[in-house]
């Protein structure tokens, strides 16, 4: 089956930083429900440190706003997942116990309307170890690359890996989110992702995997 770009894109948002005029500062997409995976390297900063959130404080809410792609679509979503060391992290409408974003941080539309309007796209959940893979970069420009394990490499000089396109899914030629991109090299010809087989926390891939003849790309 061929590759759905377009079914693809419509996975995918944008992260924005609310504090300084909503520049584009990563990638983000809909795994399943109400779940956005982006890199914690997009999430919000403050003192020069990636605001988190803290396990022994749940009642404060960790909020990052997201955009729909050449839309004026946007909302906050809470980060109720962040894992410095695989840089992966997980927005949703509310947190576990039940805290939403208040009415007025969102008063066009809420993170939960957001989300639901996005594609769905399924992990893959047994990475090939060499493959072509396929990155989507905000503007929606396509970056062809090459994967080997988490590195990634453009597929030819004159294709570049921009500093916005962290958190973008890294699609398989079969449509399936292979990894996340977490880094990028000086240049952009080559990047870094997590794989989501390994990091995802098990809870997201059980109802990823539930839910995968929802698969965002493969065109019927």
């Amino acid at each position: 089956m061929a590759f759905d770009r377009n079914r693809a894109a419509g996975a995918l948002v944008e992260i924005v930083d609310a504090l300084n005029g909503d520049p584009v500062v990563g990638m983000g997409f809909r795994l399943v429900d109400d779940v956005v995976v982006t890199s914690c390297r997009c999430l919000q900063r403050q003192r020069g440190k990636v605001n988190l959130p803290d396990p022994d404080a749940p009642a404060i809410l960790v909020l990052t706003r997201l955009r729909r792609p050449g839309t004026r679509k946007a909302a906050f979503g809470i980060v109720t997942f962040a894992d410095p060391y695989s840089n992966l992290a997980l927005l949703r409408t509310r947190t576990a116990s039940g805290l939403e974003v208040p009415d007025e941080l969102n008063p066009v539309i809420s993170n939960r309307e957001l989300v639901a309007g996005l594609e769905v796209a399924p992990p893959e959940l047994s990475p090939a170890a060499d493959a072509p893979v396929s990155v989507c970069a905000p503007g929606m420009r396509w970056v062809e690359g090459m994967a080997r394990g988490p590195t990634l490499s453009a597929a030819s000089p004159a294709e570049r890996f921009p500093g916005a396109i962290l958190g973008a899914p890294v699609f398989s030629g079969e449509g399936c989110v292979r990894g996340v991109v977490t880094a990028v090299a000086e240049g952009g010809l080559a990047a870094q992702m997590t794989l989501l087989a390994e990091h995802l926390p098990g809870w997201a891939l059980r109802e990823a995997r539930a839910t995968r003849g929802g698969a965002a790309a493969p065109a019927p």
